[in-house]
């Protein structure tokens, strides 16, 4: 009896045995399904990212176009996630720090650049974009 109750517990476990390794290949798909759900969240969310960083460069450069007015002007303007830098030229360099520091977009203006021209001065600044913005 003992023999019989070995060698059926025998049989069950390798029965059990055998349905686990016909279920192992969904196992695996699921697992690959899994990754390849996480690197398509991980794509959108930099999608994502990306989308809510160009609207805030292009809130950046429209709030640039609404501070820098006539008879004031640029002819370079580089933007990154942490400053802009521009140049041009104007009728006070120092009006210009004033004017970007006073925005909510920048802060802590410096100029790098400054000499007379013939109408003003011809200047480079750069501005650190405030945070968020």
């Amino acid at each position: 009896m003992a023999l019989y109750g070995n060698w059926s517990q025998r049989q069950y476990l390798q029965q059990i045995q055998a349905q686990i390794d016909g279920l192992e290949p969904m196992r695996k798909r699921a697992d690959t399904l899994e990754r390849q759900a996480q690197q398509a969240r991980a794509r959108a969310q930099v999608l994502d990212n990306f989308r809510q960083q160009t609207k805030k460069d292009l809130e950046a450069l429209n709030e640039l176009t609404r501070l820098i007015e006539f008879p004031a002007w640029t002819n370079n303007i580089v933007m990154n996630r942490g400053d802009v830098r521009l140049g041009g030229e104007t009728q006070q360099t120092s009006s210009m720090v004033k004017l970007l520091d006073a925005s909510s977009y920048f802060e802590r203006t410096e100029i790098l650049m400054s000499n007379p021209s013939g109408k003003g001065e011809v200047f480079q600044i750069r501005a650190n974009r405030r945070s968020g913005k």
